[in-house]
């Protein structure tokens, strides 16, 4: 299992990954991940992550530095689209099945309240946002 350590301002967080298990996602097989983030005093939270399918064709499944840095800037970016309404959200990102943008929103909403479950307000998802981009 890969560790890194994140830390903006005063919040330090460690994730981990599993070795990934291949699964059929949007029509190609890739690797999923169980992605583990730890805050010290707050109850771990687990989130599922898809790698490529170029990870998958080159048997790469484990996720190394950069892939638990990206696979938490998914998780950051999901969690920042969780404080969108659904009118928002299904606008903002054009899904042509209401179905799916409610299933989808869904998700978001609960990567937003597992952030706050760490202790994690907007404010400084923001931050981790800009840190994992590079801005």
């Amino acid at each position: 299992m890969i560790s890194t350590t994140i830390k903006i301002n005063d919040i330090e967080m460690q994730v981990t990954a599993n070795i990934g298990t291949p699964k059929k996602q949007w029509g190609k097989t890739r690797y999923k991940h169980i992605v583990t983030v730890r805050r010290k005093e707050y109850p771990p939270q687990k989130f599922d992550f898809f790698s490529s399918e170029i990870d998958y064709v080159g048997d790469k499944n484990r996720l190394d530095d950069v892939g638990l840095k990206g696979a938490l800037e998914c998780f950051v970016s999901d969690a920042i689209a969780g404080e969108l309404d659904i009118d928002e959200f299904h606008s903002e990102f054009g899904y042509e099945k209401v179905s799916e943008s409610l299933k989808v929103h869904k998700g978001c909403v609960k990567a937003k309240a597992q952030f706050e479950a760490l202790g994690i307000d907007l404010d400084e998802l923001y931050e981790l946002d800009e840190m994992l981009r590079g801005d």
